[in-house]
């Protein structure tokens, strides 16, 4: 019997708590977290990752394996984050469909994505054929 761990501990992103300072010292001490998802980064003007986000997201200033988690309902803008994602080096994004924060809901991002499956779909056919990352979707149910 093996006591290798099948299973894959990632640390949970919080706004306003689990910030770079944080990954960081929660991987100099403590054990077992493998991986962190940033909190969700978005556009500013459109297509422009806020400065303080990519640095957040920089894998060279983690000392854990980030996933940059990317909140957008316009595939346009998925793409353009991913691509300077990529730039500073990260390999992987995720795309945040679950947040239920009422800000979020009703602009259709997030879990205000949920009820649209047709939008989804669309979105997915177009940012799978573009971008390099390895791409993975939160959800929640409830």
């Amino acid at each position: 019997m093996s006591n290798a761990r099948s299973q894959i501990l990632y640390l949970a992103p919080v706004r306003g708590i689990s910030d770079l300072v944080y990954r960081n010292c929660f991987a100099r001490h403590f054990r077992g977290g493998d991986l962190a998802m940033t909190p969700f980064v978005t556009t500013v003007k459109g297509n422009q990752i806020k400065p303080s986000h990519l640095r957040e997201c920089d894998p060279e200033l983690n000392e854990m394996t980030i996933i940059p988690q990317i909140i957008a309902r316009n595939p346009n803008h998925f793409i353009d984050l991913s691509q300077q994602l990529e730039e500073v080096g990260n390999t992987k994004v995720n795309w945040n469909l679950g947040c239920p924060h009422p800000t979020m809901t009703k602009k259709r991002c997030g879990s205000g994505l949920l009820p649209y499956p047709e939008l989804i779909d669309e979105f997915l056919d177009t940012i799978c054929s573009t971008i390099h990352l390895r791409l993975s979707v939160k959800v929640r149910l409830g």
